[in-house]
């Protein structure tokens, strides 16, 4: 919310970061998988190194 009112970059790093944070935990649960991407295997396979790496 405060990215879209400011429109300042910092908002949205922050903003990515949570994001992937949120993709990480979702993957290393496995709820990104059965409720985001099921049909996909290879991403879910790939998703947990990607979103950590995001996140760093």
């Amino acid at each position: 919310m405060l990215f879209a009112a400011l429109r300042d970059r910092v908002y949205l790093g922050c903003v990515l970061y949570v994001a992937a944070f949120g993709i990480g935990l979702g993957t290393f649960d496995g709820l990104a998988f059965q409720y985001l991407w099921p049909g996909s295997v290879w991403w879910a396979n790939h998703a947990l190194g990607t979103a950590l790496c995001a996140t760093l």
